[in-house]
């Protein structure tokens, strides 16, 4: 749960979106290296009885980023946005890609062909409300 609070308050996400949260840290966590096999993860441990070991793919987008969802050409015109402004919330348990939510049209997209902006976070501080999630602002003036 600590992780699921650093998740939540760090980038300043409204709390609706704990469930995501939840299931994208216990995706990480599966993901780390433990000290009991060696420090590698066990897709790693697996891959060393086999003759030909690669290292598994552990870049991962951060939770609560801006993310673009690209759109194929199929679905829009020469008029219309080539992207959807979305958040990233995760990632997809039964095919390979990530999981970008739109608050705007309220639909949850599967995609790999996503762009991330790691450095940009989708909701502003302040944007609901509460500027520091939970810590309390003290009047100087008392």
């Amino acid at each position: 749960m600590e992780m699921v609070c650093a998740y939540l308050f760090g980038i300043n996400m409204p709390c609706f979106y704990w469930g995501e949260a939840v299931k994208s840290a216990v995706y990480i966590i599966n993901r780390v290296p433990p000290q009991v096999i060696e420090f590698q993860t066990p897709y790693q441990k697996l891959q060393t009885f086999f003759e030909t070991p690669h290292q598994p793919n552990l870049e991962h987008g951060i939770f609560g980023c801006t993310v673009y969802v690209h759109t194929p050409k199929v679905l829009h015109s020469k008029l219309d946005p080539y992207a959807q402004r979305c958040v990233f919330v995760g990632y997809s348990d039964f095919q390979k890609g990530y999981r970008c939510y739109c608050p705007h049209t309220h639909k949850l997209h599967v995609s790999i062909d996503v762009s991330f902006l790691e450095t940009t976070p989708y909701y502003l501080a302040g944007d609901f409300g509460y500027p520091l999630k939970g810590e309390k602002v003290y009047d100087k003036e008392l």
